[in-house]
C-alpha cells in the first residue's frame, strides 16, 4: 500500500498529453503528505495522501 499513491500518480502523469513539454521540464517533489507536480516550473497539481 505504501507505493499505491506513487502508482496512481504515475498513471495520472502518463495519461496526460505532455508531448509539447520536454521530460526534463516535469518535476515530481515528494513531500511528507503529498507529491507536488510541476511542469515547466509551474505548479500542475498536488497529490495528497
Amino acid at each position: 500500500m505504501k507505493y499505491l499513491p506513487w502508482a496512481l500518480l504515475l498513471l495520472l502523469v502518463s495519461g496526460c498529453s505532455l508531448s509539447s513539454v520536454p521530460v526534463s521540464a516535469v518535476k515530481l517533489t515528494p513531500l511528507e503528505d503529498r507529491v507536488r507536480v510541476e511542469i515547466g516550473g509551474q505548479l500542475f497539481t498536488e497529490y495528497f495522501f
